[in-house]
């Protein structure tokens, strides 16, 4: 991030990259107090339910930032660099991949498998 915002500062300065800034700033605050809140250990597992909902806010900003940067380009009258546009395009895909995979596998699927064992084992004990 630190080399993205540089490179974005540099030669794309405008307010809607800063918003992106910003609004990283935040989902990475919540992100801390969450996983600063993990580290005190076991105990503090009942307080930590909102994971998917951590994940979910990270999926969320990673699409704004890319429909920004979608705005950015089609919209204004001064293009960001091409070099700079595809790097955060495969930048924000990657992420968008990676945090749709893990959200996916952790409580989509995650969910129906658990169903399954749940109605599996109702119909074992019905026979």
């Amino acid at each position: 991030m630190l080399i993205g915002s540089w490179l974005f500062l540099k030669y794309s300065p405008s307010d809607n990259i800063a918003f992106l800034g910003w609004m990283n700033s935040f989902v990475h605050v919540v992100m801390y107090a969450y996983y600063g809140l993990a580290a005190f250990g076991p105990h503090m597992q009942k307080y930590l339910t909102w994971k998917k909902y951590l994940t979910t806010l990270q999926l969320a900003q990673f699409v704004s930032q890319f429909l920004v940067l979608v705005a950015q380009i089609n919209l204004t009258e001064c293009p960001m660099p091409t070099a700079l546009t595809l790097t955060v395009f495969g930048n924000n895909l990657f992420f968008i991949y990676l945090f749709g995979r893990f959200y996916y596998q952790n409580y989509i699927k995650n969910k129906s498998n658990i169903q399954y064992n749940v109605d599996k084992k109702s119909k074992s004990r019905l026979d």
